[in-house]
């Protein structure tokens, strides 16, 4: 398997998920689509496009976010977290970048 096959799944996903937002618009479509969006980002985190790579990561953590100001459970305090780290550590690897670089 691919990181393009790879990609390609997470985007079927996401497009599965945006829909169901639409149809439905509950919590759990919600947070499918978060899923989605953090999948991508994955995706891209490991390919190094750290670009595109943030702006999945921030749609799915605003909409982490948001879920959680609306229902204070501890599956959404989790769902937050993790998009915390997955940010944060895209922010160490840019840093890593530009400081390794610096000395070229």
């Amino acid at each position: 398997m691919s990181y393009s096959e790879a990609k390609k799944y997470y985007d079927d996903s996401r497009k599965i998920s945006e829909d169901y937002v639409k149809e439905f618009g509950t919590k759990e479509s919600f947070r499918s689509c978060a899923i989605s969006y953090e999948k991508l980002g994955d995706i891209y985190m490991a390919q190094n496009d750290l670009t595109r790579a943030y702006m999945y990561y921030e749609i799915s953590c605003h909409t982490f976010e948001t879920l959680l100001s609306q229902n204070n459970t501890t599956m959404f305090k989790r769902d937050v977290s993790i998009i915390y780290n997955k940010l944060g550590d895209l922010d160490n690897f840019a840093l890593f970048i530009i400081f390794s670089n610096s000395f070229k």
